[in-house]
């Protein structure tokens, strides 16, 4: 009988110990493996738990840090889990982390219930639980946006078409995959519209352009929080490089809350109350609540203006990035009667708002000789200085002032009290650091007498529970504004969800190795290793077993490949509502009879797909740019309008879902290499002109001025069906593509393959065809299931070292047949007795499979 020991190792994995089990004999030990079940496409998974029952011996008793003592504080978290392995006879089987779920005593301590967990992916479990924001990106390579200023450069075309001579190349360049580095954030900024543009004219801004992430920078992050790394060269490719992810341009709560600041009264102040009220008997005091504690003689009428700034009793400071240009948080005291100051602790645009009520009271008796008591107040935001007294009164930091309120206290039915609101609300721009406060100017017009001492006519100015001002940031990002981490901007959803909608789209088969550290990714069809280096099984096969044939039935004769549907997105839903195939799906149905009848639908777990159009919303037909080299760019609309005709559009929303798009190939210009002689990327439109919009001059962002015409910008679609490859030396053009590590693949990311009328730019005919991913991606697999629509099931004697040595990408020989391992079943290394193994057979059909279904077919525009 083999020798099991369980070993445990705490977190720099440094070895603690091993665990006192019951017998080898009795330890309930049986592993199952398994990579991807080809009854499932969207399995990727190899996940499996134990549990199992240890004495309390010293030695557990010690490793577990003596948890079975009542008030005992777990510090090495043996209720959650501890890294660990299991061996049978020296030779490590698997590895995982174990828990201790129950411990059983009575006079003293008996024994400890204890669960597995073992995982051939074990990275994927902690990030089930851990969102996209998560992660940390470095903040420093974005510094603004957008992040650079215009480059210009001369542009030309083989058809002579050359607008104004020189180009504006906006913004940050005309980015690709050659931008890429890993652990290095960049942000790229390629048109997109997400409704209404913020030009009157058909132009572009800055403010138009919405910032992606490379999808290589977060795929890599989610692999590395967890010590992973990823050895691919599909991963690596230029066209895995060329993936990007929009951002939700719009700064959610946890964003904003970050340069959030109030500053509010639970209680009433009396701001007057050091002198009892204003009382013409008084005389001479020194207002200490006042702006510059100002020496005033009250007896005299008219008094002087004086300043009673709002200070509150309690505030939020929800700032957290320390210190900014000499201030500290959003709250900061100042002296000298500057109580209480808002401070604007960031670049950009922030959002200042007041609501103050102010209770004025006073009295001036009738017996009086002269019972009157006039005065006013009037209410102000503005700009000051703490350690300048008199930038209150400097008319240039004003920001907002109320009318003149005027009260008289003489009059009939006046009561002895009022109260008067301030309220209101601006948007700010000043420079990070900049103070705001409330106040209230106060002048006395004319006392009572003052004959009864101090019942004589007296006034009193109140700020009342419940007042406060603020400030906050927009949802909005403005020009030159510091980007933070833009893991906020980030789609929303688990980390898990990302890699799963990656990997679907791509096929992607994952082979982990938990002591190197490593995730082995590729496609299906090349992650399997050639049949030179598959492992033979031939005498391993237990022949006393029946052997089975299982057929698939769990795949149906119709075959749905398509994106997540996305919310709020009009053009989308339009094109699904009036076509039998949605936005970027693929459907086939297989009429040989292989399969039961049904649909068996493979929806992407995270990613929506991207309408993409020519946008003539982007033309200024006025400054004579015509309307044939409109820009194919992906559209994001909550409302639908007719895109052949430059009508009003709906409104911006960033909140656009989860969406991955493609960067074509870099733009070759006359100051890059290789350009005369050599292979150059051209966008065309059907028209064989270059695609484009108009720019407003930049970086006035001026929309009264010319625009100007600019073909050669950072872009990136869902379906490239403008990018041409051209060359210059036997003028051949053709669609432009990516190497994926194995292949040139087309620049189309829909499922299905795309049709498309470019008459003149392509060929004379025009029609042609890009494919999509389930032709380089699904189609050979799904060619082979048709051919062999079954799981072979049988049993083999596997050895401790064959399980040791276990490698999903190796093929496995038996009897001149090669296959691909779906499970392994139980194994039991304790005992000797066969596996049970499921194998699906491999034969190589080439790359020409035969697919049923249609093509999206937009030779004829697209039918909304």
């Amino acid at each position: 009988m083999a020798e099991i020991r369980v070993e445990l190792r705490d977190f720099t994995d440094g070895i603690l110990g091993n665990l006192d089990i019951t017998s080898s004999d009795d330890f309930p030990l049986s592993l199952s493996f398994q990579n991807f079940d080809v009854r499932d496409f969207n399995s990727r998974n190899g996940s499996f738990s134990k549990t199992f029952n240890i004495p309390a011996s010293k030695n557990n008793n010690r490793l577990f840090n003596h948890i079975y003592k009542d008030g005992n504080i777990d510090v090495k978290k043996v209720r959650k889990d501890i890294k660990s392995s299991i061996y049978v006879d020296n030779i490590p089987v698997i590895n995982g982390s174990l828990r201790v779920t129950k411990i059983t005593k009575n006079e003293s301590v008996l024994s400890y219930d204890c669960l597995f967990l073992g995982d051939n992916m074990d990275w994927a479990n902690p990030i089930k639980e851990k969102e996209l924001k998560d992660l940390v990106f470095s903040s420093s390579t974005y510094t603004t946006y957008p992040p650079s200023n215009p480059t210009t450069y001369t542009f030309e075309n083989p058809n002579g078409y050359n607008p104004n001579g020189q180009l504006t190349n906006f913004p940050d360049g005309n980015r690709s995959h050659d931008d890429f580095a890993s652990n290095q954030d960049k942000l790229v900024y390629p048109l997109l519209s997400v409704g209404e543009g913020d030009s009157p004219k058909s132009q572009v801004v800055e403010g138009d352009f919405v910032p992606c992430l490379y999808l290589k920078n977060i795929w890599d992050k989610i692999f590395e929080s967890e010590g992973y790394t990823v050895e691919s060269t599909f991963c690596d490719s230029d066209f895995f490089k060329s993936l990007i992810v929009p951002l939700i341009f719009e700064k959610n709560p946890e964003v904003i809350s970050e340069k959030f600041g109030k500053i509010s009264r639970n209680t009433d102040e009396d701001v007057t109350s050091e002198i009892n009220l204003f009382n013409a008997n008084d005389g001479t005091q020194t207002l200490n609540r006042a702006v510059g504690n100002p020496s005033v003689n009250i007896s005299a009428d008219p008094l002087d203006d004086v300043y009673y700034v709002f200070g509150g009793d309690s505030s939020v400071d929800a700032y957290n990035g320390g210190d900014t240009s000499g201030t500290t948080g959003n709250v900061q005291n100042g002296s000298s009667g500057l109580t209480s100051m808002i401070v604007k602790n960031t670049s950009g645009e922030m959002n200042l708002e007041w609501d103050i009520d102010v209770e004025l009271f006073g009295n001036a008796f009738n017996v009086l000789s002269d019972p009157v008591l006039d005065f006013e107040v009037q209410g102000y935001m503005a700009r000051v200085s703490d350690d300048d007294d008199s930038s209150v009164y400097d008319a240039a930091n004003k920001i907002w002032e109320s009318d003149v309120i005027d009260v008289n206290f003489t009059e009939q039915g006046m009561p002895d009290s009022i109260i008067r609101n301030f309220s209101g609300a601006t948007e700010v721009t000043d420079v990070a650091g900049t103070k705001y406060v409330f106040y209230l100017r106060f002048k006395l017009i004319d006392y009572a007498g003052g004959q009864f001492g101090d019942d004589a006519g007296s006034v009193g100015i109140k700020y009342t529970e419940g007042s406060f001002i603020q400030i906050y940031e927009t949802d909005e990002y403005e020009i030159n504004e510091e980007i933070g981490n833009p893991a906020f901007l980030l789609p929303q959803g688990k980390q898990s969800e990302f890699i799963s909608g990656v990997a679907q789209l791509f096929n992607l088969q994952f082979e982990t190795d938990p002591i190197e550290k490593k995730v082995k990714v590729e496609p299906y069809n090349n992650f399997y290793k050639t049949t030179s280096e598959s492992v033979n099984w031939t005498e391993k096969v237990d022949h006393s077993k029946n052997v089975e044939d299982e057929f698939l039935y769990d795949l149906k004769s119709k075959t749905t490949f398509k994106y997540k549907d996305a919310s709020n997105d009009a053009f989308l839903d339009r094109y699904n509502k009036k076509n039998f195939v949605h936005w970027g799906a693929y459907e086939e149905t297989d009429d040989t009879n292989s399969f039961l009848e049904g649909e068996y639908k493979i929806e992407n777990k995270f990613f929506s797909a991207t309408f993409n159009y020519n946008e003539r919303a982007y033309i200024d037909t006025t400054a004579g740019h015509s309307t044939l080299f409109t820009p194919f760019i992906p559209i994001y609309h909550t409302e639908y309008s007719e895109l052949s005709q430059n009508t009003d559009r709906s409104e911006k929303d960033f909140n656009i879902g989860a969406r991955i798009l493609l960067l074509p190939p870099r733009n070759q210009t006359a100051i890059d290499e290789g350009f005369l002689g050599g292979v150059h990327v051209m966008y065309s439109s059907e028209s064989n002109l270059p695609t484009g919009y108009s720019l407003a001059p930049l970086p006035s962002n001026d929309t009264s001025a010319t625009s100007i015409a600019n073909t050669n910008f950072a872009r990136a679609n869902f379906i490239n069906i403008d990018n041409i490859f051209y060359n210059y030396t036997d003028d051949e053009k053709q669609f432009a593509k990516l190497n994926n590590g194995y292949e040139d693949v087309d620049l189309n990311l829909s499922f299905s393959d795309v049709k498309y009328d470019v008459a003149g730019t392509i060929d004379a005919s025009g029609e042609h065809k890009i494919n999509g991913l389930y032709h380089y991606y699904y189609a050979s697999m799904i060619k082979q299931l048709r051919a062999k629509p079954r799981i072979k099931k049988l049993y083999v004697n596997l050895t401790k070292t064959d399980i040791a040595l276990l490698d999903f990408q190796k093929l496995i020989f038996i009897d001149g047949v090669y296959y691909r391992i779906n499970k392994v079943i139980d194994y039991k290394p304790q005992e000797n007795t066969s596996t049970k193994v499921e194998l699906t057979e491999y034969f190589n059909l080439g790359v020409d499979a035969v697919k049923f279904g249609d093509d999206m077919d937009m030779v004829n525009g697209i039918n909304l």
